[in-house]
């Protein structure tokens, strides 16, 4: 769980594994979103070292770096536990990770792969239930952003500027009824965060962050080079892949924003992140700075202001961790690119659609 920017955010994002929780996500929660922006995760820098240190799926990837023709500048953000997001990464020193990476117990998946883990480690009923009943990443990223938006020390998202959160990624749009729960979610949390965030769950900008691919570039256009590369990719990796099934469980609180929480029902959306992976090749440099995203979310609310009601809204989070749990399909995946725009009193980052691929393996 990037944390939505880019992000990040990947914020999760995550988005995998270990009992470390890498990086710091939006401020340092590794938070899903950049990107989710978003963003939202698993993550830690390679030079963020706390105990053990780095550890990616990306063992092999430790000093990727962008193929040599790649002229977007490389940027050292940090990691997400969350993240978060969604394209979900953001500028060095405030990204959301809630876009773009968090860290479960065990394996990315949370629940659904504890479950599948306990079952082949021949855990007897009582171990199992014990096992299920372990912190999931999104309650990490709970305890994360908790005291940070009851402090007044979230972290507040802006408009994006080059090298920052919010660049061209690869993301799924939900279907209509899910896009209105997500916008239900978010006008209900608006009531008590106040005016001045960026209203992500918005209809018209909801988002699931797959992968950023860059830092956020102005000047990115749909008929550069490594755009067409990346549309080539993503359609090949979409082209062998079913319709991914999760189900979104409920909300949880990041340091950078409101997200809510999407749950695999198998290891389809897993497989789909790593054939993306594959088929991009050196076009992958920019995530593979970082371990894998862990977590699948969508982040409503990407903080960007004060918070008027700290308390209100941590305790409208806090009774929504679980909901019935509503059957989200992912049929399609595009890529798209985000604007920041302003429309009246509201404030969000755009989404221009690039291409679209459907899942159809």
């Amino acid at each position: 769980m990037t944390v939505d920017g880019g992000q990040h955010e990947p914020a999760d994002a995550d988005e995998d594994a270990g009992d470390e929780e890498r990086g710091r996500g939006v401020g340092r929660v590794g938070d899903p979103s950049a990107h989710d922006e978003d963003l939202v995760p698993r993550h830690r820098r390679h030079d963020d070292h706390e105990g053990e240190g780095e550890q990616p799926d990306r063992d092999l990837l430790r000093d990727v770096r962008a193929p040599a023709h790649h002229t977007t500048p490389r940027v050292d953000l940090p990691d997400v536990r969350t993240l978060a997001a969604s394209p979900d990464p953001r500028p060095v020193p405030a990204h959301d990770t809630a876009d773009l990476h968090t860290i479960s117990t065990t394996h990315p998946a949370g629940r659904h792969h504890r479950r599948a883990d306990a079952t082949a480690s021949g855990l007897d009923s009582a171990a199992m239930t014990e096992a299920l009943a372990s912190p999931s990443a999104f309650d990490r990223l709970f305890e994360q952003g908790r005291p940070a938006v009851l402090e007044g020390s979230h972290q507040q998202d802006a408009p994006p500027m080059d090298g920052g959160r919010w660049p061209v990624t690869v993301v799924c749009i939900p279907s209509p009824d899910v896009r209105a729960s997500l916008d239900a979610l978010m006008r209900e949390a608006c009531e008590l965060a106040g005016p001045g965030h960026f209203l992500t769950g918005r209809a018209d900008a909801s988002h699931v962050t797959v992968r950023a691919l860059e830092p956020y570039r102005d000047a990115a256009g749909p008929t550069d080079d490594a755009t067409t590369a990346w549309v080539d990719a993503m359609r090949k990796a979409a082209a062998t892949t079913p319709p991914l099934r999760l189900h979104l469980t409920g909300v949880t609180l990041t340091t950078g924003s409101v997200m809510a929480q999407l749950e695999p029902l198998d290891e389809g959306p897993w497989t789909f992140m790593r054939h993306l992976r594959e088929q991009l090749g050196p076009h992958a440099w920019y995530e593979d700075q970082w371990d894998p995203r862990d977590i699948w979310y969508a982040n409503v609310l990407h903080f960007a202001a004060p918070v008027a009601d700290p308390a209100g809204l941590v305790a409208w989070v806090e009774s929504r961790r679980r909901l019935e749990p509503q059957e989200v399909v992912l049929d399609s995946v595009s890529l798209v690119r985000y604007r920041y725009r302003s429309d009246g009193a509201d404030r969000l980052m755009g989404i221009e659609d690039w291409g679209t691929a459907g899942l159809g393996g």
